[in-house]
């Protein structure tokens, strides 16, 4: 028994413990007092101008945007997670054509089961084909754009969407994007998972790179030789030509043109640098463009320079034996737009290696 508590007889003083105790009841609260100030935070009232103060430099418009982080609700407690992050702050994605930036649970920690993406699209601008194992949901911000995609059933969906719509895409299914004129597009992307990345989708451009050439050349009803430039890297996004009217999109993404697929000549008629002729049916070589015949070339219209006759005498130099064309779409005019091959050689290829005509409304894999 302590000395210092006892009366002298071996017993303890009741008046002696009791101003003991009091003490230590004292102590306990004022460590207490010390232990909430580590771990808490006083009342946002109760708390000094001086204390509140930061003379040091700030970031005066992220402060007024945010002021419980400057001065704290007396609700906080210890570490508070951040709740928010801006696209402002992202890393943008620049291409020919638009950009995307993204915010993931790598940018905002909290965010474990939804992602972000913000992208524009230039009129003519392609996002292209491509699928991801999550589902996507899409709000337009501004302009116009026009979505593609493939259900499970190779089933196609065309359709255009304007500033307030929205589009749902679910898992794996491949879509592709583009800008309407007449100045493109902005939309927000988002996806149900935090740790999605809209850089680690599957592309159309990566999955052909990786594909054997002879594969894909009986696939499209082509030639190696017509693929032969294709691009070795991800597109992701690029510039293209605006697309023509909705309905034309959507007759060629039904199949409207399966009567038309094979056309076969000997000889074709040509018309100009690009058309031709064969067998009666009116054919626009895909993909490339030629300089426009004398009187041809409408006001306002962009149109290929050179000598359009050089370009005319040289398609029908490529095509003196048999053509082989393969109908990939119909054009404003009617026209059927097709990809044909000559003696082994692509004919769109041939006329722009030879400089009598240019790459315009589409790709062209050479």
């Amino acid at each position: 028994m302590r000395s210092d508590l006892t009366n002298g007889k071996g017993k303890v003083s009741r008046r002696k413990f009791l101003a003991s105790s009091t003490a230590l009841a004292s102590a306990v609260g004022a460590l207490s007092g010390v232990g909430s100030a580590q771990h808490g935070q006083e009342s946002a009232r109760s708390v000094s101008d001086k204390s509140k103060s930061d003379p040091g430099p700030t970031n005066v418009a992220l402060d007024v945007q945010n002021p419980s982080s400057v001065v704290p609700p007396a609700t906080d407690a210890g570490s508070v997670p951040v709740f928010k992050y801006p696209f402002s702050l992202s890393h943008k994605r620049l291409h020919q054509g638009g950009w995307s930036r993204e915010v993931t649970v790598r940018e905002l920690p909290v965010s474990k089961s939804i992602a972000g993406v913000d992208m524009r699209l230039t009129a003519g601008g392609i996002r292209e084909l491509h699928w991801h194992a999550a589902a996507e949901w899409a709000f337009m911000l501004y302009g116009s754009a026009r979505i593609t995609a493939i259900d499970a059933g190779g089933k196609s969906f065309v359709a255009d969407v304007n500033e307030g719509d929205l589009w749902y895409f679910p898992t794996g299914i491949p879509h592709s994007i583009q800008g309407l004129g007449p100045d493109g597009a902005e939309f927000l992307l988002v996806f149900d998972d935090g740790n999605f990345s809209e850089y680690a989708t599957v592309l159309l451009s990566e999955w052909m790179a990786h594909t054997p050439r002879e594969v894909l050349a009986k696939n499209f009803g082509t030639t190696s030789q017509a693929l032969a430039r294709m691009p070795t890297e991800e597109l992701f996004i690029f510039q293209s030509e605006i697309p023509p009217p909705l309905a034309s999109d959507q007759s060629a993404a039904a199949g409207n043109l399966a009567g038309a697929a094979e056309i076969g000549c000997n000889r074709p008629r040509i018309i100009d640098g690009d058309t031709l002729d064969c067998a009666g049916t009116r054919i626009r070589l895909a993909s490339i463009d030629a300089p426009e015949m004398p009187g041809h070339c409408r006001a306002g219209r962009r149109c290929t320079p050179g000598d359009p006759y050089a370009a005319r005498n040289y398609l029908s130099f490529l095509t003196r034996g048999r053509v082989e064309c393969r109908a990939v779409d119909t054009d404003v005019y009617g026209r059927t737009v097709a990809s044909c091959v000559s003696d082994g050689r692509d004919l769109s290829c041939a006329m722009v290696e030879s400089g009598r005509a240019v790459e315009r409304y589409g790709w062209l894999w050479c």
